[in-house]
């Protein structure tokens, strides 16, 4: 299987080291990313690269055993790519995610509910989706809300305390 390579993306990779555009056509021809998903990675190898000082084929490199990995489906490959190079460019974003996603786990929200944290908590303003067939089924869904939002457990979540003294562990002015 062959991917198309853009114009824009390959003159961003011409720009680098050849051991650099190496690792990333050796990224890249495993994963067969697409457009989007190229300009993504791209943008948090060069991101790291600067930031840590560190060479994009060290970071490829760390990936490898997912990369080669010929068990795994494309769109695995691509996840845990995207996961990997997410944690090591924004490590503190990732570790409230997942303190945010257990908290909320720990509610026990009703399944045809689902809360959907700020991006990249650029704001505080949560949103609250669910799915129901009928009125009745909606009103239960909002009574088990009701309920919940009352908890100290949700309340907690949502004061976002645990957020702040997050990032002032790290000395980080949100």
């Amino acid at each position: 299987m062959t991917f198309k390579k853009f114009p824009d993306i390959i003159k961003q990779i011409n720009t680098l080291p050849l051991s650099e555009q190496e690792a990333i056509s050796h990224l890249f021809e495993h994963l067969h990313p697409t457009y989007t998903l190229q300009k993504e990675l791209l943008e948090y190898l060069l991101d790291i690269r600067a930031r840590d000082e560190v060479k994009i084929d060290e970071i490829v490199a760390e990936m490898e055993t997912v990369i080669t990995n010929d068990s795994l489906k494309r769109e695995e490959k691509w996840q845990q790519v995207r996961n990997f190079l997410k944690q090591k460019r924004f490590p503190l974003l990732t570790k409230a995610e997942r303190i945010f996603k257990k908290r909320l786990a720990e509610l026990n929200l009703p399944k045809e509910c689902e809360v959907i944290a700020p991006l990249y908590w650029e704001d505080n303003k949560y949103e609250l989706r669910f799915k129901f067939i009928n009125s009745r089924q909606s009103t239960e869904i909002l009574e088990k809300m009701l309920y919940l939002s009352q908890s100290q457990a949700w309340q907690e979540l949502f004061d976002e305390k645990w957020f702040e003294e997050l990032f002032a562990e790290e000395d980080i002015d949100r």
